[in-house]
């Protein structure tokens, strides 16, 4: 009988502390998956996700049934405006983003040196070429191919020298 208890004594630390580990092991995984939902729904979720571009009407983000007709006509009309400068792809309609923070969409891409808050982007996916043009300045500030994937981009790289002469 002795025996039985000393056993149940010598076993029951053990199962205490085993207990209090696994609580704190459970405790602590709820925690990094609290702190990584945070982040994920901070960093992917956020409106500001792109720093330095915003999506502007016409691109798929946009996609409020009300507002449709009215994106279409400014898109058409950023289009044309655009296209006095440069010939443009036919048979696809770009996506288009709006510069908010020029000095940050140059230091990450040099493609936007030049550009001014405000300035449109227009991506063309089919024809892979991209367009930075200045509504304001009535100039377009760069052009260049769309580099999709992870294509050699020193090989490949937006250098197109713009037409700045108003018209």
């Amino acid at each position: 009988m002795q025996d039985e208890i000393n056993k149940e004594d010598v076993s029951s630390p053990r199962t205490k502390k085993s207990r209090s580990q696994k609580i704190l092991l459970i405790i602590v995984l709820v925690i990094i998956i609290a702190i990584a939902g945070y982040a994920y729904m901070k960093y992917y979720k956020s409106p500001t996700n792109s720093a330095s571009i915003n999506t502007a009407p016409g691109s798929a983000a946009a996609n409020n049934a009300a507002n449709d007709a009215a994106i279409k006509k400014q898109v058409e009309a950023l289009v044309s405006q655009v296209g006095k400068h440069i010939l443009l792809p036919t048979g696809e309609t770009p996506q288009v983003a709006e510069i908010t923070d020029p000095a940050l969409a140059a230091k990450d891409q040099p493609f936007y040196k030049g550009a001014q808050k405000g300035d449109k982007v227009l991506i063309y996916l089919q024809a892979r070429k991209a367009i930075v043009y200045s509504p304001a300045r009535d100039i377009l500030v760069n052009v260049g191919p769309l580099i999709v994937g992870n294509q050699d981009q020193a090989a490949e790289t937006p250098a197109a020298t713009p037409d700045k002469t108003k018209k």
